[in-house]
């Protein structure tokens, strides 16, 4: 069924874009310029606002959660805040999808990723039961509160913010790692020692630094909310499918504060947001990030927001990423600082019409479905970087490119930059 120009999907900055397209340049190079000291939580605030149309409203607290008692008090008191926010945005979500039965929210949850991808040579590891396609997803996300979710991730993420600085002001150091329950969720606590954090159920995940090696899953929401912040040191993660702020159906904050970090992730992670919103924060460190699909700021019917603060970086992505959005999604790649690299493709030839190039659909790009698979738009992808001798590597379909109503968009403020690709 073709939607066209009729497309209830389809956002009120891409018509803009459309209909008044040296206006709706103008507020976008405003919107990158606007990331110069941006966090994760300030930056999502501007996505809803701009591309959203959305103003985070309030969300009711329950009475304050008890536990963690062998912890001292300038770290049990941060950490039992988050504890509250985390019970009170589970609720939120939990109401934002009562409409929909477990059996639904799991068709949703594994058909997202695969509806988003579009080729079946592309797998998932918690993809195990059977997917459904376009108009069966957008049936139950009809019946789904998008907004109040993006509402609750804006308001968690201020939350988290808040309580890492009261961390980082704490002297206070624990033995190893510590394994608790708070409102009955999965709660991890490492001191400042080298750690190996392996859990795959954790709600909550906090590290107060040290060289750690991170596997299992954190900072995953999926149909719920998680939250994973590391303080510093250099961090080697090694991690799977759905991982460090990715929110499907879900809500996912990832925030890693110092060190140089090498991150290799598979699919949905980085900062991506599939029916939710996933945000991943790095601060300083020369760091380098390898992603499957999905990943390094993706959206679709969601936020997916990467944001590294400086250093000399290197981006290496499969497809869909830094800075990439499908139908009613934003994703954003914002590097502020540093001489980086940005590298996407390699894994879908673009055949036949090209024999050796594959798809990027990266730095910057949209797409939406096309009249043969269905007829709708795609969302906003943006990728911004302010400094630094940069490289831009890719195939095709990338470096601010779209498809079929959606808007895609590079912002690199200076610097003597180089731009590669093969077509589109």
């Amino acid at each position: 069924m073709s939607r066209g120009l009729g497309d209830v999907y389809k956002r009120q900055i891409i018509d803009r874009s459309l209909d008044l397209p040296i206006e709706s340049a103008a507020e976008l190079m405003q919107l990158h310029r606007s990331t110069t000291n941006a966090t994760g939580a300030t930056l999502l605030n501007a996505v809803l606002a701009s591309c959203f149309e959305e103003q985070p409203g309030a969300i009711q607290h329950e009475p304050p959660v008890g536990g963690l008692d062998e912890l001292p008090a300038s770290l049990r008191t941060p950490i039992l805040g988050l504890g509250n926010w985390l019970r009170s945005a589970n609720n939120e979500i939990k109401e934002a999808m009562s409409d929909l039965t477990p059996a639904e929210q799991r068709v949703l949850i594994e058909s997202l990723p695969v509806w988003a991808i579009e080729d079946p040579s592309v797998n998932f590891n918690f993809v195990r039961g059977q997917t459904v396609g376009q108009d069966q997803i957008l049936e139950l996300l009809d019946r789904v509160d998008l907004v109040r979710i993006r509402s609750v991730a804006y308001r968690l993420s201020v939350a988290v913010e808040r309580a890492i600085v009261q961390l980082q002001n704490s002297e206070e150091d624990i033995e190893g790692k510590m394994r608790g329950k708070v409102a009955g969720m999965p709660v991890i606590v490492a001191g400042r020692g080298d750690d190996v954090h392996d859990e795959t159920d954790a709600v909550l995940t906090i590290d107060l630094g040290g060289n750690d090696r991170y596997e299992g899953r954190h900072g995953a929401g999926i149909g719920y909310a998680s939250i994973h912040i590391d303080l510093g040191g250099d961090d080697r993660y090694e991690v799977d499918d759905l991982n460090l702020g990715a929110g499907l159906l879900g809500i996912g904050l990832s925030y890693d504060l110092g060190g140089d970090d090498t991150v290799s992730t598979e699919g949905i992670s980085l900062g991506a947001g599939l029916g939710g919103v996933g945000v991943f924060s790095k601060t300083g460190g020369d760091d380098v990030y390898r992603s499957g699909v999905l990943s390094q700021g993706f959206g679709q019917f969601g936020v997916g927001l990467m944001l590294d603060s400086n250093g000399r970086d290197k981006y290496d992505l499969l497809l869909y990423g830094q800075g990439a959005a499908r139908t009613q999604g934003v994703g954003w790649l914002v590097d502020r600082f540093g001489n980086d690299e940005y590298r996407a493709g390699g894994l879908i030839l673009n055949s036949p019409l090209f024999a050796t190039a594959h798809y990027s659909f990266a730095q910057g790009f949209s797409m939406g479905y096309r009249e043969d698979t269905g007829g709708i738009s795609g969302g906003v992808g943006l990728i911004t970087d302010h400094a630094g001798n940069d490289h831009y590597l890719g195939e095709t379909y990338h470096q601010a490119a779209s498809y079929w109503f959606a808007l895609g968009t590079l912002y690199d403020e200076s610097g003597n930059d180089t731009y590669v690709g093969h077509h589109y």
